[in-house]
């Protein structure tokens, strides 16, 4: 496998704006759901932590 293959087959990170983490972190407090919420957007669990806790500290401004 070439080195653009690889390149490509690589997943890119996706900036999310405050309001999209916090319509993620409002959907895990609904659902009770976080893991499954993280597999689904690809993003780790300890992120998502970090956000949370920011979130629940000052709200939307902290994102």
């Amino acid at each position: 496998m070439d080195t653009n293959q690889t390149l490509l087959e690589k997943k890119r990170r996706t900036r999310r704006s405050p309001e999209a983490i916090a319509e993620l972190i409002l959907e895990a407090e609904r659902t009770k759901k976080a893991a499954d919420i993280c597999r689904r957007e690809g993003i780790s669990p300890a992120l998502f932590a970090r956000w949370r806790s920011k979130f629940k500290q000052a709200g939307i401004a902290a994102m």
